[in-house]
């Protein structure tokens, strides 16, 4: 009898051993393939991790981000939530369930979550920049603006931050701030502006771009000798590195502009400087 419960528990803990090993192997494996960009593959050995530790909080926020890239929003949202229930102070996790939710549409949702980031996290600029990105997309400028302000205090020459900021002064109208801003980036840091994004940020940010360029290619379709139309055209072109495009509208910017508008078209020259360099 005792040499029957002994042998029991030998083999228990050598299950629960090998279980443990095949779980560290298969988040190594999850971590590798995550890092190159084939996030089915990752997500297979993410689920024969968690399989191995279900408590893992860290698990589950990464296999979310793999479905987040994957474009299913709704099952990264799930590993999220999944990833608070498990470690509800960590910021990073109310963070990324932030986008998804935004991603999703859930804008009002996804403001909770980078408000609980903001609250959470010992690094607050991320969770302003979500809800900047938030606010954006409702229209709220103003709260936009006063969130790109409150990230750059901690990181004032971020290029992400100074693009959202010269963006928000363009909704704004407030031409004067805007062409301060775009002086700046030109200055500090005229050509990468995603440079200190996080990757998993960085696709949906350009895609917010695109949705701009084409609100204005259906303005300049109706008003096609406004050369401020071009100009705004040729930045949000510029911005995502779309540099062909961006010096074709900033010289036919440059065509229809009015002689007074002498700042305006020393802007486009500096910007049609820039794209030749590539």
């Amino acid at each position: 009898m005792k040499t029957f419960i002994l042998l029991s528990i030998i083999s228990f803990i050598s299950l629960n051993a090998n279980s443990q090993i095949t779980g560290i192997a298969s988040y190594d494996n999850a971590t590798k393939y995550f890092n190159e960009g084939d996030y089915q593959k990752a997500i297979s050995y993410y689920n024969e991790y968690l399989a191995s530790y279900p408590n893992d909080a860290k698990g589950y926020d990464e296999r979310g981000l793999c479905y987040e890239y994957l474009g299913q929003y709704d099952i990264a949202e799930q590993n999220f939530s999944t990833a608070i229930t498990l470690s509800p102070n960590y910021g990073e996790y109310y963070l990324n369930r932030g986008y998804a939710f935004m991603r999703m549409g859930n804008l009002d949702k996804a403001i909770n979550d980078f408000n609980q980031s903001i609250s959470l996290s010992s690094l607050k600029s991320v969770g302003y920049a979500g809800r900047m990105e938030a606010n954006i997309e409702l229209g709220n400028y103003d709260l936009a603006l006063t969130d790109v302000n409150s990230a750059m205090t901690s990181d004032i020459n971020n290029p992400f931050y100074l693009i959202n900021r010269a963006i928000i002064y363009l909704y704004l109208e407030d031409t004067v701030q805007l062409l301060q801003s775009i002086d700046t980036i030109l200055t500090i840091n005229p050509y990468d502006f995603f440079s200190k994004i996080k990757p998993e940020y960085k696709l949906f940010s350009i895609q917010k771009y695109f949705k701009i360029i084409e609100k204005l290619s259906g303005l300049i379709a109706e008003y096609p000798k406004n050369g401020v139309l071009y100009f705004r055209r040729g930045f949000n072109y510029y911005i995502i590195q779309k540099f062909e495009p961006a010096k074709n509208d900033f010289e036919t910017c440059l065509m229809f502009l009015p002689d007074t508008e002498i700042t305006l078209s020393n802007f486009a020259r500096r910007f049609i400087d820039n794209c030749r360099k590539y």
